[in-house]
């Protein structure tokens, strides 16, 4: 969950996340690197850091401190793949926010989603 805040307002703004036992749901809107870009400049790595150069970022840097944690060495902590999916629209958004704070619920830990103590909703 730090290592997701921290990199809130540099790379992204960080709208939602849940992290359950066994995987993790994060909503990002990457709008804001390209806030200043003129629309007849293209993105690069100049000016413009992809999802997954974010998640290599997020996921090598809590991958280590997991493994150090379990004692682990050698073994990677997260699956190498994730699934993006670009939200279209308001309606889709509402969605998958919903589903992100709904997920502690459908799994039976708590009734409320505010009882859960590792999740955030930016709003």
């Amino acid at each position: 969950m730090d290592k997701l805040h921290e990199f809130d307002q540099q790379y992204y703004d960080l709208c939602a996340y849940v992290v359950m036992a066994n995987h993790v749901h994060v909503l990002f809107d990457f709008g804001k690197q390209t806030d200043n870009i003129p629309v007849d400049i293209e993105l690069s790595t100049q000016n413009y850091t992809p999802l997954y150069k974010v998640m290599n970022l997020i996921k090598g840097g809590t991958g280590r401190s997991a493994n150090l944690f379990l004692g682990r060495t050698g073994n990677a902590f997260w699956q190498k793949d994730n699934y993006d999916h670009c939200v279209r629209n308001g309606r889709e958004l509402d969605n998958i926010v919903g589903y992100i704070l709904n997920n502690p619920i459908k799994a039976n830990i708590v009734e409320d989603w505010q009882d859960y103590p590792f999740l955030y909703p930016r709003f």
